[in-house]
């Protein structure tokens, strides 16, 4: 679980937790040639990363009767058996097993008019919770960690709130350094209606639900978890499913296909 440096043929190679290295050596050469390490991306693979420039609507594609979703809620605290007196470092909780990492803490007399919630030094994303009442969803940018500013409304019902926070780490995403090598989640101060509340009691879990690694990917589509597409409901996460037409997409085996959201 930790960085080395290995010498291979007189040769060091730096390898980085959960990464892989290829190394290749021929008949006749003196030295190992390195030819590929999962904590770093080739050329080939940022030009495949690039998003292009503009998508060309491709019709007949989707239709709304085939879409199923499967909703999934807040976890519960009687869940969230990581312990601290400050949130910890993402990556170093959930060992790499998932992208998400739930926060939550109680916070005694909150304030009685309308102020903010601000994590300091997060990243990549954060989903903030007050009582279980959705504030947003906030997102760095490129390879830097980012100050997550949250509005919250006035006129708390209880002498006690509940704040959550669904952190969310991508990897490799943005042509940026291996994940291992760099610290992600809640690091710096976390403050409420200008409260500091980073140092208290801090419950964290691993994973999106709570039923652990069973839903880092979703069940198979005609499993009874699945429900007909209904547009907005209740649930701030959903996992959706379609069924696309093949042969209309793989017509142009070169092409890049996204599916456009924003109607739903």
């Amino acid at each position: 679980r930790s960085n080395i440096t290995v010498v291979f043929d007189q040769v060091e190679i730096d390898l980085h937790r959960w990464s892989v290295t290829l190394v290749r050596k021929r008949r006749g050469e003196r030295y190992p040639t390195v030819l590929y390490n999962t904590a770093t991306l080739s050329p080939d693979v940022r030009r495949a990363q690039a998003h292009p420039s503009g998508f060309e609507t491709i019709g007949g594609v989707v239709e709304t009767e085939s879409i199923r979703e499967l909703s999934i809620g807040i976890p519960r605290s009687s869940d969230m058996h990581v312990h601290a007196t400050q949130p910890l470092e993402h990556i170093s909780v959930t060992d790499d097993w998932t992208d998400y990492l739930w926060y939550r803490t109680t916070v005694s007399n909150p304030c009685s008019d309308a102020g903010q919630l601000v994590l300091k030094d997060a990243g990549d994303v954060a989903y903030a919770f007050i009582d279980d009442r959705a504030l947003g969803m906030r997102h760095g940018r490129q390879d830097s960690l980012a100050t997550f500013t949250f509005d919250v409304p006035k006129g708390f019902k209880n002498d006690t709130v509940t704040v959550s926070i669904l952190s969310q780490t991508m990897g490799m995403a943005h042509n940026q350094q291996h994940m291992e090598s760099y610290a992600r989640g809640l690091l710096g101060s976390v403050t409420l209606c200008g409260r500091d509340i980073t140092e208290g009691k801090w419950l964290m879990m691993p994973g999106l639900s709570s039923k652990s690694k069973d839903q880092e990917a979703p069940p198979a589509i005609d499993s009874a978890h699945w429900t007909s597409y209904r547009g907005k409901s209740g649930s701030h996460f959903r996992w959706y499913a379609i069924k696309l037409d093949a042969d209309k997409l793989l017509a142009d085996s070169d092409a890049r296909l996204a599916v456009d959201l924003s109607s739903g």
